[in-house]
């Protein structure tokens, strides 16, 4: 009878245990993965930024990396000077180029130009250029203008807006401007 009870038991335990659906499918399932993460842009001994996130994922197959559970940056110029940070939602830097895209809410604030507000941009880590084709808003001291698409150095030094240009200019030996254009010449 003992025997009988200890076999029941053995079968019972001895079960295939099935286990939860997983939220991450196969194929998006990370190499590695790290939290409160940061990530170093080092070119020729020169910091160029330093990426920190809630949680890295890192794809070899992809080449990319998934940031996610907020991003932020610092943007340093060719003397090692911070020149800029970013914060965003999530971001993915691409191994093949080493630029990094973000997204959801982002802002990047200029040491001494201003600050970018727009929804998505792109970091050309090469050029040390942001690009978006998403409407921003850029505000500085004196002005508040609006637009879609922007090219620009990362400390927002020298900028340009592509379409749809709007804003307000406020100079004091001037009287106020106001700008609603269409597209540029």
């Amino acid at each position: 009878m003992k025997r009988a009870i200890f076999l029941l038991f053995f079968l019972i335990s001895c079960r295939t245990l099935q286990t939860a659906p997983s939220s991450e499918t196969d194929t998006d399932t990370p190499d590695q993965e790290a939290w409160n993460a940061t990530v170093y842009f080092v070119e020729d001994s020169l910091q160029r930024a330093v990426v920190k996130t809630g949680r890295r994922r890192h794809y070899v197959k992809e080449k990319t990396t998934r940031l996610d559970q907020g991003v932020y940056a610092e943007f340093f110029d060719e003397t090692g000077k911070r020149s800029a940070t970013l914060t965003a939602r999530e971001g993915v830097i691409d191994e093949n180029t080493r630029d990094l895209r973000v997204s959801g809410e982002v802002v990047v604030v200029s040491v001494e130009h201003g600050t970018l507000l727009t929804d998505s941009l792109r970091w050309i880590e090469t050029e040390r250029k942001i690009l978006t084709d998403a409407p921003i808003r850029i505000v500085t001291v004196k002005d508040t203008i609006t637009g879609e698409g922007f090219e620009a150095e990362t400390s927002l030094r020298k900028w340009k807006i592509l379409h749809n240009v709007k804003g307000l200019f406020d100079r004091e030996d001037e009287a106020s401007e106001k700008l609603d254009s269409k597209d540029p010449p």
